[in-house]
């Protein structure tokens, strides 16, 4: 083999290598990328039942205040 034809020999092995470790390395961003966002949808999931069960409780306090103001209308009325 000719010193030219082991020099680009040698160079092209040394492409493929940096394209070997690009695509190694574009990998695992994705793969950190796909690990976050699962976190943040089980992240979002988990806010999403917090807000849900306070808007729950809001809503039965209301129901609570608003039937108590209306059986002492309904007491008022009566006496």
């Amino acid at each position: 083999m000719s010193e030219n034809s082991k020099k680009v020999q040698d160079q092209m092995q040394n492409v493929l290598d940096q394209i070997n470790n690009n695509t190694d390395q574009a990998f695992g961003w994705l793969t950190t990328v796909s690990e976050q966002m699962e976190k943040l949808v089980a992240m979002s999931f988990d806010e999403a039942g917090v807000i849900n069960k306070s808007a729950q409780k809001i809503s039965k306090d209301l129901l609570t205040s608003s039937c108590s103001n209306a059986n002492e209308a309904v007491k008022v009325a009566k006496s």
